[in-house]
């Protein structure tokens, strides 16, 4: 056997657009949705993400891979 098997998506610049929006609805959701706590936790994760995704696209064509 090779290794575990990896499974996520591969995210170009262009896409970053579309997926700062849809964290953006998630948090929407986890507001009505989820305890203090549990939301505190995933907007520290969620602003990470707003944060550096857009970073990672420093270098031409660039592709991050998120799994």
């Amino acid at each position: 056997m090779d290794g575990p098997l990896l499974s996520g998506v591969d995210v170009e610049e262009e896409d970053v657009p579309s997926i700062i929006e849809e964290l953006i609805q998630i948090k929407d959701w986890a507001v009505k949705n989820l305890s203090e706590e549990k939301r505190d936790k995933m907007f520290e994760r969620i602003t990470i993400l707003q944060n550096k995704l857009p970073l990672a696209f420093q270098r031409k064509d660039a592709v991050v891979f998120i799994g």
